[in-house]
């Protein structure tokens, strides 16, 4: 009875000193992966300028200053000087086009972020509004509350701004709007150079050709052959 107790008591003591095996660790989850950068979205395409135009309060404003100083009577001295446009070209890029645009449309990246959108040169309409002097004046002394301020400040590099302006954008225009439908008929299409005849009630209007227009079908008229009399 004493060895059994014995026994048991030193296999108690042996085993005391055992630690307990530890706990395994909980494996932790793989980051999500980023999410893709998004693209910047293009910026909207200005609005084409074109049709009447309404000067407001800040162009009038120019518009009078400017014939107060005499500059609406005033003609460009160097219209259609090549040296002029030239000189002209280089400045508009460095001081004009960041606003107005390359193309001269009022849509530079700049301009768009103005309250006051830039002019568009090519928006027939207000081009014609104004004199070239009165254009000149402007490109000198500025737009009060506007964006546009007196980028040139001496009056022949004034000019030659204009000429330029006057040689690459004014002369060329907006873009053509597409025909319109109006009550199931279209405007003709010109085709090389020859209009195509619109239809109206399902009538094919006679077209030109030379100045001259052709004779309309009537309505049961056969077509005529060469073997008809």
């Amino acid at each position: 009875m004493r060895l059994f107790l014995s026994l048991t008591l030193l296999l108690v003591a042996c085993g005391g000193d055992e630690k307990p095996p530890e706990a395994a660790k909980p494996v932790q989850a793989a980051p999500p992966p980023p999410e893709p950068v998004k693209a910047p979205e293009p910026a909207p395409a200005a609005a084409v300028q074109a049709g009447p135009y309404a000067p407001n309060e800040f162009a009038k404003s120019a518009y009078d200053k400017a014939k107060a100083a005499g500059a609406d009577t005033k003609t460009n001295p160097k219209a259609g000087d090549a040296a002029a446009i030239a000189a002209g070209k280089a400045r508009y890029e460095q001081l004009c086009a960041s606003c107005h645009g390359a193309t001269g449309m009022g849509d530079g990246v700049a301009g768009a972020a103005l309250p006051q959108k830039p002019a568009s040169f090519k928006h027939t309409e207000r081009w014609d509004f104004t004199s070239v002097g009165t254009k000149t004046w402007i490109v000198q002394n500025g737009v009060m509350g506007t964006g546009m301020a007196g980028f040139v400040a001496d009056e022949a590099g004034a000019w030659e701004v204009v000429s330029y302006l006057e040689s690459e954008f004014a002369s060329k225009g907006e873009p053509a709007p597409a025909p319109v439908s109006v009550g199931g008929s279209k405007e003709p299409v010109s085709v090389g150079g020859v209009k195509e005849p619109a239809s109206v009630g399902g009538v094919k209007e006679p077209a030109s050709v030379g100045g001259k227009a052709a004779p309309a079908a009537k309505p049961g008229d056969g077509a005529k052959t060469g073997g008809s009399r």
